[in-house]
């Protein structure tokens, strides 16, 4: 009797134990599902936040910088003119039309500057404004090379697979995550090649496969080792969220020099939203789908 009484004592006891294991893994399942949510909220807050900084930056001080430049450019020509026709004014005329091309120079250099700044918030204005692809094809052969002016990288875009994407792809909740998610990937994976790779060539590849858009944004830079870096503290880790967020995953592959193919690659792969298969021409052959 005294062993079953240690016996049912002992599996009273596991009982509790049992009950103590399944309220913390409850309570546990509770803060993730806040944590996530919080983190979609947070996230959808940034991205407000960044397109309303980039549409204050084109419509007030970008524009602003634009009419000075080009104001100051016809009053310098029109200066110069003037002094070409009377030589007797020129002595008066030449020091108001150097003082005149500095302020433009300045202008100019304040134009670069929000430039740069609408791409650190990542343009979301020019984005909705083109549509995904075409801002992703400005931003690789004007904006970035037009804010690294002394890089000698080349990038070369293959952006074909976008075209699975409607123009207002953004009109719908899934399809904002979606274009988010893509655009911010290629924006800071390229300033990171940009500022730190040392790369001469990277290449931006888009696919259209199994029902999914995959990126990768390759360059031949001097790579890095991704175990030696928390995930944390690289400018990817953002963009890793955004593409949870959106439904899909990021990952990163590098191999460092010496070694032989040195250079790093982000692989992005993201659902294309139910809403936007009728986009699509059909199965391409296997073929087009290799790297």
């Amino acid at each position: 009797m005294r062993l079953i009484d240690q016996l049912q004592l002992t599996l009273e006891q596991r009982e509790k134990a049992l009950r103590e294991q399944q309220q913390t893994a409850r309570e546990l399942q509770q803060a993730n599902s806040e944590l996530q949510q919080a983190t979609s909220l947070l996230l959808h807050a940034d991205a407000h936040l960044r397109s309303v900084l980039s549409q204050r930056i084109h419509d007030q001080p970008k524009q602003q910088a634009l009419r000075i430049r080009s104001l100051l450019g016809h009053w310098q020509h029109k200066l110069k003119m003037e002094a070409e026709r009377d030589p007797s004014g020129r002595v008066a005329v030449q020091p108001i039309s150097e003082a005149l091309g500095k302020v433009r120079r300045i202008s100019e250099e304040l134009e670069g500057d929000l430039r740069g700044l609408q791409l650190l918030v990542e343009d979301a204005y020019q984005r909705r404004s083109l549509g995904l692809k075409l801002h992703l094809e400005k931003l690789i052969r004007e904006d970035l090379p037009a804010l690294h002016p002394e890089s000698p990288l080349k990038v070369q875009p293959d952006l074909w697979a976008l075209d699975a994407l409607s123009h207002d792809l953004e009109q719908t909740e899934e399809g904002t995550k979606i274009a988010e998610a893509i655009s911010y990937t290629v924006t800071q994976a390229l300033l990171n090649v940009y500022n730190h790779a040392g790369a001469s060539f990277a290449t931006v590849q888009t696919v259209r496969k199994n029902g999914n858009i995959e990126v990768y944004i390759s360059d031949d830079g001097r790579g890095f080792d991704t175990s030696s870096i928390s995930p944390e503290k690289t400018s990817l880790f953002k963009a890793r969220l955004k593409a949870r967020e959106a439904g899909g995953i990021l990952s990163i592959q590098s191999v460092p020099r010496p070694q032989v193919e040195h250079g790093t690659t982000v692989v992005l792969q993201l659902p294309i939203p139910q809403s936007e298969q009728r986009f699509t021409s059909g199965p391409l052959p296997e073929s087009m789908y290799e790297m």
